[in-house]
């Protein structure tokens, strides 16, 4: 058995650098543009994470064998092409948030967001490996928790800084393209 400490750092090193440019972040500022508050965007996104990252690190296994990898991925694919359509399409929303109206709040659309994009990550199945390798879950799930709340932290004070730049419109755009592009690379992979 892996020490906590090696368990730990191992995971939270290796989870960090995963996250670095992967679709979470894209999904964060998407967010972020959309609702301006990164506060909650942060604790929905938060909570996600922990969900998250406890059934890859407890239930991984099961998982897997109860969804088939690929269809994870394709559904994923699928689901990045429909926000993007949907972000760059999306005339009524706009109209709606400028008068004060929104569907969901900030915390349950980062929430449902994070979760429905990252069931069957690359970072679940990951954690799980590592929990089963080190036999150490709660250090692994904790190291894998803590480096996606530093990822998300980053990102949205980042994100933030940017978003003060860039018009909301273009920002938007550029988001909407981006998930399309993810949504056809992961159909292609």
């Amino acid at each position: 058995m892996i020490s906590f400490l090696e368990s730990f750092f191992t995971t939270f090193s290796i989870v960090s650098l995963m996250e670095l440019g992967d679709k979470t972040q894209l999904i964060l500022l998407s967010l972020l543009a959309r609702y301006r508050s990164g506060k909650e965007v942060f604790f929905g996104a938060s909570l996600a994470f922990a969900a998250l990252t406890i059934m890859g690190g407890v239930l991984g296994h099961e998982a897997s064998i109860i969804i088939p990898s690929h269809l994870v991925s394709q559904m994923s694919a699928l689901l990045f092409i429909i926000i993007g359509l949907f972000t760059l399409i999306q005339r009524k929303n706009e109209l709606k948030e400028e008068e004060g109206g929104r569907s969901l709040s900030p915390f349950k659309a980062s929430f449902m967001g994070i979760s429905l994009a990252e069931l069957g990550d690359k970072t679940q199945i990951t954690v799980f490996s590592l929990s089963a390798v080190s036999r150490n879950p709660f250090a692994t799930i904790l190291g894998g928790y803590l480096a996606l709340i530093f990822i998300c932290f980053l990102t949205l004070e980042i994100g933030d800084a940017i978003l003060r730049r860039i018009p909301r419109r273009m920002l938007r755009f550029i988001s909407g393209i981006l998930f399309i592009i993810v949504g056809i690379v992961l159909l292609l992979s």
